[in-house]
């Protein structure tokens, strides 16, 4: 499952995650927003792997799944959970081409996004006014 500070969506086959803390954003296509959407929507990883080799059993599979989710995991975009098994019926594989997932990483809007002032929102709410102006 996603940690708490990522958000994502998936555009026209291409995913973008955004880490609201660290002020990446990543993406990705193909089999990697595949695979994003699978475990993103509770399927375990041996089902995904399974499904994938399914639709590409002359490819290596499984250890591009694993290898890709590792990455995830390790970029602090994915926690490791339980899943339940079953493959989603929202999640076409036919239209994807096989391609090893590969996750693409930038920083450079970093300070944009550690800058929203919607992060830093009050009990009192949006704007606050600063309490030593009068």
């Amino acid at each position: 499952m996603p940690t708490p500070n990522v958000v994502s969506e998936i555009i026209d086959g291409e995913l973008i995650v955004l880490d609201l803390v660290a002020g990446r954003y990543h993406a990705t296509d193909g089999v990697g927003a595949v695979i994003w959407r699978l475990v993103t929507d509770g399927v375990d990883e041996a089902s995904a792997i399974a499904a994938l080799t399914e639709q590409w059993p002359s490819e290596p599979v499984a250890e591009s799944v694993r290898a890709f989710l590792d990455t995830l995991v390790e970029g602090g975009l994915l926690i490791p959970a339980t899943y339940s098994e079953g493959a989603p019926q929202s999640v076409s594989l036919a239209e994807t081409p096989w391609s090893v997932p590969q996750l693409n990483s930038y920083d450079d809007l970093a300070d944009m996004i550690q800058l929203d002032p919607i992060h830093d929102v009050a009990d009192s709410g949006w704007p606050t006014a600063n309490p030593t102006r009068t």
